[in-house]
């Protein structure tokens, strides 16, 4: 920051410190209200229903695939012997 020299000049930074200050505290305000939000007991139900759907849907893709592969390669093993 350049050294302030004249009345006009501080106060001039006093006012851009306090806009910066304004938007700062809005944005600390919206955080809070979508943390408070995240943290009801529905939501947190909600979301933690979403991700074990999610993991179920992989663990079933994963397990469906690998036996898909694995029965390729049995096929393609008896049809070498």
């Amino acid at each position: 920051m350049e050294k302030i020299s004249s009345v006009a000049g501080l106060k001039n930074a006093i006012q851009v410190l306090e806009v910066q200050q304004r938007i700062k505290g809005h944005e600390l305000k919206e955080q809070i209200s979508l943390t408070y939000e995240s943290l009801k007991p529905v939501n947190l139900i909600r979301n933690t229903l979403k991700d074990f759907k999610a993991f179920g849907q992989v663990l079933f893709q994963n397990l469906f695939f690998k036996k898909e592969k694995n029965s390729k390669k049995d096929s393609g093993n008896k049809d070498n012997n």
